[in-house]
């Protein structure tokens, strides 16, 4: 019965662990891209982690932070598995700015969403609105 209950402190132990591992280690790998889409902020902040969602934030003339956008990175399938995207929407909760982070995809698929320009027709869309692709 003891040994019971050190297994599951110790199970309990690990899992809060993991969970604050997966809190803290990909923020860092994703700030850039935030830092990318929204340069205008001075800093960002996470606000989520499913999706990891940045809050970015300039310093105002009264010396508190002032919201400037957000950026949601977040997963999804593709032909050749995951790809991870990120997107920047602005405090009117319209979209500024979609870029892919990570992908497995081919060279050849990706350069053609990026010389297609197949993100570029969902700027200025709101993200309250229905979404169509062109």
């Amino acid at each position: 019965m003891k040994i019971n209950r050190v297994i599951w402190t110790i199970a309990i132990i690990f899992l809060v662990f993991a969970l604050c591992l997966s809190w803290m280690v990909p923020a860092d790998d994703f700030l850039p891209f935030a830092k990318q889409l929204l340069p205008e902020a001075q800093s960002f902040e996470r606000i989520t982690s499913s999706p990891l969602t940045f809050v970015g934030t300039v310093q105002n003339e009264d010396g508190q932070k002032e919201k400037i956008g957000y950026v949601v990175i977040d997963e999804a399938d593709a032909y050749g598995g995951p790809i991870k995207i990120a997107t920047c929407i602005n405090c009117q909760g319209e979209i500024i700015g979609t870029i892919i982070v990570k992908h497995k995809d081919t060279p050849s698929f990706i350069n053609r969403i990026k010389n297609g320009r197949f993100f570029e027709q969902f700027i200025g869309k709101n993200i309250a609105d229905p979404l169509s692709l062109d």
